[in-house]
């Protein structure tokens, strides 16, 4: 029995903490994505007014940043996860939250403490 608990633990350690990981890189890359459309189309509709300048949002060079810090399981199935994304300079959001992986996914339940900027 308590090898199965100890295997339950390892397997929502190692599957949710990369689970996590690859949640919050890909919104991290989806909003990036839309941001940079909505540049486009803003630049599109302020050239088609004659207007000159950068009205876009200011992105992160090289790509948005996303990270788990670190996760640690408290029940099977059960994980307290510290991550970020940062899409902009001010455009970002991270903090400890209490995190459910079902085993195909994530899903955030609490947000324990967190910064936005």
């Amino acid at each position: 029995m308590g090898v199965i608990i100890v295997a339950l633990y390892a397997v929502t350690w190692i599957g949710g903490w990369a689970m996590h990981d690859h949640e919050v890189k890909a919104l991290a890359q989806r909003l990036y994505d839309d941001a940079n459309q909505h540049n486009r189309e803003i630049e599109q509709a302020f050239r088609a007014e004659g207007v000159e300048g950068d009205w876009g949002i200011t992105l992160r060079e090289g790509g948005p940043a996303a990270n788990v810090n670190w996760c640690i399981p408290i029940l099977p199935g059960v994980l307290i996860a510290d991550s970020y994304y940062v899409i902009a300079p001010l455009w970002g959001q991270g903090g400890v939250k209490v995190v459910v992986y079902y085993g195909f996914g994530t899903i955030t339940i609490l947000e324990l403490w967190g910064w936005i900027s």
